[in-house]
């Protein structure tokens, strides 16, 4: 007893001691202008940027010390004497091992846009990928948050070296598995880094955070999906912790194990599985339904018996039976073809009961799919940060700049409100109102007058875009 009480400390010791979060090796890989951004991004954009491909300590899903890679993107002001928030953003699912943020792939591009917004944002490439060994571990919230936090913090400590100013604010948000992971993140943020890392606010947009409900039932369902290789994903993910098969042809009938197999040795990537399986779906089975992969007798051991490993892994990583006590907000589209959006109803709903008093779900755009939400989604998540969101300098603090190239009046308002514009950006394509949310509330394409009936007394945003750009400013409505 005496000698299993010294191995518990060792380990425990061990595990404490390997919790690092140290930087291997950080090379800049590029810089981008503001004027470059502005061309990317429209004018959102307030700074250029210094991207960082960074390698640093984390451990890997055995508690084992791997060495993982990221980007960290730092944003250049004229000056170089700003002091900026920080914002982790988790990229999506992706194809194979190098497409990811580091390598300038994986959806960096949103990395990129926080960054050129005014947030030093560091974007994971996650475990088994990029540099680090193995398989990636999909959708697995543990090593989707412990990955994305150790890199913040090797990164914080970076700027902190080298004269790249950051302050105590901390932004989360990602799309797709990026909400899950943002979300992952901010959870375990708040459980397990108490007193040394805040969450300002999060924006989780277009999440799988019910996967034991909602993302279950979609992939056992009779309805068609056209992202079937999610599935196999899942379970080789899971596999790896809660030890659900031994060979791929327990879980997945032929040839779905044999494909299952070459996508897990990397021999093929995610898409050409997704491919395979639709055509071999649809060519058996008359359509892309996700259930005929697996083994009959599988389904039935899951269905009927809720301690099943694979239920167990799917329960671990739900994300919505938690109550945030930072504002958060869940941003989905109601039409989106891969990840239904009633995850975030069930995220909000669960929150709220659990006790979250800043918790909304906000439908961006009903009629958007998942590749469409992107977007809007985004431009929400602009929108509700820059609530928050403190830029200053060495000496005072400091208002982003908008350009001022309209103005609101009158400002506050009650009844209606008037665009004024520069000459350059008389011919405007539309006008928005947005709530302090990020919900879009008035669009108009032909008019400068913005009706305020029907709204309540609070801060809204009027989103003017033109050929020119993007600008934005704030309203009081009385």
């Amino acid at each position: 007893m005496k000698r299993s009480l010294q191995l518990i400390l060792l380990f425990t010791f061990s595990f404490s001691f390997l919790k690092a979060q140290e930087i291997v090796t950080i090379n800049l890989l590029e810089s981008r202008t503001k004027a470059q951004l502005v061309d990317e991004f429209g004018s959102f954009m307030t700074y250029g940027a210094d991207l960082y491909r960074v390698t640093y300590e984390t451990l890997d899903i055995y508690g084992q010390l791997d060495t993982a890679s990221g980007l960290y993107i730092y944003p250049v002001a004229e000056g170089n004497d700003r002091i900026f928030p920080m914002l982790i953003y988790q990229h999506g699912t992706v194809g194979s091992r190098d497409d990811v943020p580091s390598e300038l792939e994986g959806g960096y591009q949103l990395a990129l846009f926080w960054a050129g917004a005014g947030y030093a944002t560091t974007a994971a490439d996650f475990l088994g990928l990029g540099t680090s060994r193995g398989f990636h571990p999909y959708v697995h919230s543990d090593t989707e948050a412990s990955a994305a936090i150790d890199l913040h913090l090797a990164a914080k400590q970076y700027s902190v070296d080298n004269d790249l100013y950051v302050n105590n604010q901390l932004f989360v948000t990602g799309y797709s598995q990026g909400g899950h992971a943002a979300l992952a993140a901010q959870k375990m943020i708040q459980e397990d880094y108490a007193g040394e890392l805040n969450v300002t606010a999060s924006a989780p947009m277009s999440g799988p955070y019910s996967i034991s409900g909602v993302m279950q039932d979609l992939m056992l369902g009779d309805e068609e999906y056209f992202f079937v290789a999610y599935a196999p994903f899942s379970m080789l993910s899971y596999n790896l912790e809660y030890n659900i098969f031994t060979e791929t042809v327990e879980v997945f009938k032929e040839p779905a194990a044999t494909w299952s197999q070459q996508f897990y040795d990397e021999e093929i990537d995610l898409w050409e599985l997704n491919n395979n399986l639709i055509a071999w779906l649809t060519t058996t089975y008359g359509g892309s339904f996700p259930k005929y992969i697996f083994q009959d007798a599988f389904i039935d051991e899951i269905e009927s018996d809720p301690d099943h490993p694979a239920n167990q892994a799917l329960r671990d990583n739900d994300l919505y039976n938690w109550a945030p006590t930072s504002a958060t907000r869940l941003y989905y589209c109601m039409a989106d073809d891969q990840v239904p959006f009633m995850n975030s109803i069930i995220g909000r709903d669960s929150m709220q009961a659990a006790g979250a008093t800043n918790v909304l779900a906000i439908d961006v755009n009903s009629g958007a799919d998942h590749g469409e939400c992107v977007n809007p989604a985004t431009t929400a998540g602009f929108i509700f940060f820059s609530v928050y969101q403190s830029i200053g300098t060495i000496l005072n603090t400091l208002d982003i700049d908008q350009n001022d190239r309209f103005q609101v009046i009158p400002n506050p308002a009650t009844d209606q409100i008037t665009i004024i514009f520069e000459n350059e950006i008389q011919d405007f394509e539309q006008i928005e109102l947005f709530s302090l949310n990020g919900q879009s509330l008035r669009t108009i394409t032909n008019q400068t007058n913005i009706h305020l009936n029907g709204l309540t007394q609070g801060i809204y945003f009027v989103k003017v875009t033109s050929k020119e750009g993007v600008w934005i400013e704030k309203v009081i409505v009385k």
